[in-house]
C-alpha cells in the first residue's frame, strides 16, 4: 500500500511550507512527494528547490491547475495518488484514515474526508479554532485519496476548463459515468480562505462559470 502525494502551486510562496509540513508530519508517509509548478511568477520554485531536496519539483508545460496536476499525474507510480492545494494543509491522520477505508473496500474509487474552512491571519500561525467552519462531507480534491487508476483509466484530466469549474466539472462526469465515493465521516482538510483565493477575488467570474457549466452538463444529460 503506497501513495504519492500532489501539489500544483501558483505563486505560492508564502504557504506552500505549511502544505509540505502537512505531508510529511503524515503518519502514514507518501512514497513520493510531488509538487508541479504551475507557471509561478514569483520565487516558488526557487524556494522549493533549494529547501527540499528530497521533493520532486517539476514544471508545468501547461497553464491551469487541472492540466498541472494531469502532468503530474504522468510520473505516478503509486497504487493511490492525493492531491493537496499549496495553501491549504491536511490533518495527521488524513492519509492512514482513507488509505485503510480504500484497502477495506477494493469497489470504492475514491476516498474523501470533509474540510475545515479557515479565515488567514499572519497573526494566528495555526491556531484557526476561533475563526473556522467545519463541513462534514466534501469533494474537493485535496480532501481525498484517489486509486491512481481511476485517472489513467476512466476519468482523466485532460480537459482546460475554467478555474473555477474544473473540479466541479470532473465530479459530475465520472459520478455520471459510475465513479463510486465515499466519505470518511472526519474533518481532515484544512482550508485557507484569504484575499488571494480565486472565488474571493472576483466572486462575479466563478458564480457566472459555475451557471455556464450546469447548463451544459444539464444539456449533455438530456
Amino acid at each position: 500500500m503506497s501513495y504519492t502525494a500532489v501539489i500544483a502551486v501558483k505563486n505560492g510562496i508564502e504557504y506552500i511550507d505549511f502544505a509540505i509540513e502537512s505531508i510529511e508530519k503524515q503518519s502514514f508517509q507518501p512514497a513520493k512527494i510531488i509538487v508541479i509548478d504551475d507557471n509561478s511568477s514569483d520565487l516558488t520554485f526557487t524556494h522549493i528547490s533549494k529547501k527540499y531536496k528530497h521533493i520532486e519539483l517539476l514544471k508545468s508545460p501547461y497553464s491551469g491547475q487541472q492540466l498541472a496536476l494531469s502532468y503530474a499525474l504522468g510520473i505516478v507510480k503509486s497504487e493511490y495518488v492525493a492531491f493537496l492545494d499549496a495553501d491549504d494543509y491536511w490533518d495527521n491522520d488524513k492519509q492512514i484514515v482513507q488509505l485503510a477505508t480504500l484497502e477495506e473496500n477494493p469497489e470504492i474509487d475514491v476516498v474523501c474526508s470533509g474540510t475545515r474552512n479557515f479565515l488567514n491571519s499572519k497573526s494566528d500561525k495555526l491556531d484557526f479554532s476561533q475563526n473556522t467552519k467545519e463541513f462534514k462531507e466534501s469533494r474537493q480534491f485535496s480532501a481525498c485519496t484517489f486509486r491512481t487508476t481511476v485517472f489513467a483509466e476512466k476519468f482523466p484530466l485532460t480537459k482546460k476548463i475554467g478555474h473555477f469549474q474544473w473540479q466541479i466539472s470532473w465530479w459530475a462526469n465520472a459520478i455520471d459515468k459510475g465513479l463510486k465515493y465515499q466519505q470518511t465521516g472526519k474533518v481532515q482538510l484544512n482550508r485557507r480562505v484569504h484575499s488571494e483565493n480565486s472565488w474571493v477575488t472576483d466572486t462575479s467570474i466563478g458564480t457566472r462559470q459555475l451557471f455556464e457549466f450546469l447548463r451544459l452538463h444539464k444539456g449533455q444529460n438530456k
